[in-house]
């Protein structure tokens, strides 16, 4: 299954581009993955926070593939453990999905067009984190998953 990460923002931090760069190479030798970075725009005010999300959500919509199973990170969505996203990604396969898009929102979220597209809103916590520590956090988990797939020992260690 081809995998791809839409994130709104950069990564600024260069320890956190050193673990991000180690978990996509350890990605890598199970499955295609490729991270597209959209343009954050600037806030002003926060009276413009709708506005923003809907700008992003734009340049969000423009990268998603219609036929990929896709996936709306939001502190709001559904919780799953470990070996649950695991078995997500068998039954997305099942599904016959060549691709699952995993959508990550700036400082200010998600518009709710984008989670009203997605199959599925996930949180990876009910904290908040930043937009760049929830991409290593999500990268780490798609890792984990395909370790638990192939009985592999990363998970139990």
């Amino acid at each position: 299954m081809n995998l791809k990460v839409i994130v709104v923002g950069r990564v600024r931090q260069g320890y956190l581009r050193t673990a991000l760069g180690e978990f996509t190479q350890r990605i890598n030798k199970y499955s295609s993955l490729e991270i597209i970075e959209i343009k954050e725009e600037r806030i002003a005010s926060r009276a413009d926070s709708e506005r923003i999300k809907e700008e992003e959500a734009e340049r969000i919509i423009s990268k998603l593939d219609s036929h990929s199973y896709k996936i709306a990170l939001d502190e709001q969505g559904k919780e799953l453990s470990s070996l649950k996203f695991a078995r997500l990604f068998e039954e997305v396969s099942r599904k016959g999905y060549r691709q699952m898009s995993f959508i990550i929102g700036g400082a200010l979220g998600l518009s709710s067009r984008i989670k009203e597209q997605a199959d599925l809103i996930l949180t990876l916590s009910r904290m908040t984190f930043t937009h760049e520590m929830i991409r290593l956090f999500l990268l780490e988990q798609i890792y984990r998953a395909f370790t638990i797939i192939r009985g592999e020992p990363y998970h139990n260690r």
